[in-house]
């Protein structure tokens, strides 16, 4: 009778475990949703607007190397964007989450005519500054990670712009690092897309992970480890 009784307690301990579990990964869904939203709310409520860089407060290192502040913008934006592209790409549905998708989502379309607008207060620092190379390539990325969801729905002319924009970094020689990578990706999304694209970079960037790459998330080139 005890054992009997002992078994059924480590039954109802081992179900209350599993319930708890399931709980847990229910609210860890929620809490990193509600985190990611909180982190791309003030970037794309802003930008979707026209505001971005009126609004948002820049703070430069004492070690800063007197680039125009200005790629701040591009690099807020296009890491948020590449960071956010998958999530994005889900399907519509009536959950709090799916609607903090759809209004991400709605923002970030808006942002990405505002980055590429000369005439928009938003427009990013494309030229001048070779750091545009690195940002604009995670631009590129969130395109090649959210196509349907992020680059069809741009208008004709929005479109036009980014290649535009993506075509002129190349008067950006990248040094022999990872921007070699960088560069590779905005040719690799200009492909995608059926446009003109450098396959020299491509195949550059290709050979040099080969050659860089030693495990998961270890990569080696000539000074870095990244």
């Amino acid at each position: 009778m005890k054992r009997q009784l002992m078994l059924l307690a480590c039954c109802i301990l081992a179900f209350n475990a599993a319930l708890k579990a399931e709980n847990n990964t229910v609210d860890d869904r929620k809490y990193w949703a509600d985190l990611l939203y909180k982190i791309a709310e003030p970037v794309l409520s802003n930008m979707s607007k026209g505001e971005l860089v009126r609004n948002m407060e820049v703070e430069l290192s004492p070690a800063w190397d007197g680039r125009n502040k200005r790629v701040t913008y591009m690099e807020a934006f296009g890491r948020l964007m590449a960071g956010l592209a998958p999530w994005l790409s889900l399907p519509d549905d009536t959950t709090s989450e799916g609607k903090q998708r759809k209004q991400l989502r709605d923002w970030a379309l808006k942002s990405y005519a505002h980055a590429v607008d000369p005439e928009s207060p938003d427009y990013l620092l494309w030229d001048k500054e070779g750091q545009a190379l690195v940002d604009a390539a995670f631009i590129a990325n969130s395109f090649l990670r959210a196509p349907k969801q992020l680059w069809e729905p741009l208008d004709k002319a929005t479109q036009q712009r980014y290649i535009k924009e993506f075509k002129g970094l190349r008067r950006v020689n990248p040094p022999y690092n990872n921007w070699l990578l960088f560069s590779a990706m905005i040719e690799t999304f200009l492909l995608s897309i059926d446009e003109e694209c450098d396959m020299y970079r491509i195949h550059s960037a290709i050979r040099k992970i080969e050659e860089w790459y030693h495990t998961f998330a270890v990569v080696f080139d000539t000074k870095n480890t990244f």
